[in-house]
């Protein structure tokens, strides 16, 4: 069975899934298989949502995509295949850079600019994971006019074929996991008696849909949820320009998998909203994208607009706030900062770093640009040969 829960912003679709495995792991703790799959980024608090509420349970476990196609491979086999990491990826396109600088014609000069190939291997990721492969990219360049895209495509096709050339009976790359895995599901055991959640997403890819199709086959039950409108027909849901339209267009590829594998779909609504208890939350919530703005008229308690002059002022006016929070008992980690704009990383450092309010930023940083890492490569650059500049 399928079941695909759907429901706005804080209706309770995580809290569905969680409840319905304190439910599988009361009556039968060690018979099923619970695997809940989300974006890498949400396994650790997952895993401490659901020990909070049952204690833990060993036969529960919190996976990426990535980690669920390698606990398969251990299972039925295949892990034991060497696999190239992204360091690997990245060394082994210099070399073809090299070797082929002469037959580029676009990227020619592009190969010795720092950091292309960092670009160059996640494009072939890219193509990787949507299946596009250089013979692909070979055909379509006949029917492109514009001559520089033409060379473009031209130079990846070349460079995707050595890339993969070179990995041919030797090692696979780690975008290949996911589909190793999904041809493998087959025979898991453990699959045939898993219940499985996902939840987070509001895309698969075509790779991640792969895993889908087999464990719609084959596992017990699976449950996954969407942010969409309950109202499957609304504006927001069907409308391209609808907030939930990704969130439903995923819903319709889901509904046509399970059709096709002739899974049994159940499709249950999350119409009460739990996460906003104010009156003031609720209503943005439901309006903020709305074509036709509503006027609210309750109260604006838990709801504070500030005007700043700019950046910093607005950041100290949170800093500020956060002072005051904590001084009525509040802790650091009931208090978060959401930024679209990642310019108040820079503002929040020092700010904070001022007034003694302890943070963490959860950004990923490149290593390139650690001055350890750059004094390393800096140290290698004057072995080639020191010049007085």
């Amino acid at each position: 069975m399928v079941e695909i829960i759907i429901g706005r912003a804080g209706t309770g679709k995580t809290f569905h899934c969680l409840e319905r495995m304190k439910k599988i792991l009361s009556n039968s703790p060690l018979a099923t298989e619970i695997y809940f799959l989300l974006p890498a980024y949400q396994t650790y608090r997952a895993e401490l949502a659901l020990f909070k509420d049952t204690g833990g349970a060993v036969n529960a476990r919190m996976y990426s995509f990535q980690r669920f196609a390698a606990q398969i491979l251990e299972e039925v086999g295949g892990a034991i295949i060497p696999r190239i990491s992204e360091i690997g990826r990245r060394l082994l396109l210099r070399k073809i850079l090299i070797s082929r600088s002469k037959d580029l014609l676009y990227y020619e000069r592009a190969t010795k600019q720092r950091g292309f190939v960092e670009i160059l291997a996640k494009e072939i990721q890219d193509l990787r994971t949507y299946s596009v492969d250089a013979e692909k990219l070979s055909k379509i360049t006949a029917n492109i006019e514009d001559e520089e895209l033409k060379n473009k495509i031209h130079d990846l096709s070349i460079l995707y074929e050595d890339f993969r050339n070179a990995l041919t009976g030797k090692q696979n790359d780690e975008s290949d996991l996911i589909e190793h895995a999904a041809e493998l599901i087959k025979n898991s055991k453990s699959i045939r008696r898993a219940e499985i959640f996902i939840d987070g997403f509001i895309f698969f890819d075509p790779q991640q849909r792969k895993i889908l199709r087999e464990i719609f086959k084959y596992a017990k039950n699976v449950y996954i949820t969407l942010p969409m409108d309950t109202d499957i027909s609304s504006r927001e849901n069907v409308k391209d320009v609808g907030i939930f339209n990704r969130s439903f267009k995923t819903f319709q590829t889901l509904k046509d998998i399970a059709a096709e594998v002739e899974a049994t779909l159940k499709i249950t609504p999350c119409n009460v909203t739990k996460r906003f208890q104010v009156d003031a939350l609720k209503f943005i919530e439901e309006n903020i994208f709305a074509r036709v703005p509503k006027t609210f008229s309750g109260n604006f308690e838990g709801l504070k607009i500030v005007e700043a002059v700019n950046k910093r002022a607005e950041v100290e006016a949170v800093a500020q706030d956060i002072l005051k929070l904590l001084k009525n008992n509040y802790r650091c980690r009931q208090i978060g900062i959401i930024a679209r704009d990642e310019v108040y990383g820079d503002l929040i450092k020092p700010i904070f770093e001022i007034h003694g309010i302890p943070f963490f930023i959860d950004k990923k940083r490149a290593a390139n640009n650690h001055p350890l890492a750059e004094m390393i490569r800096s140290a290698l650059e004057i072995l080639r040969g020191w010049r007085a500049e």
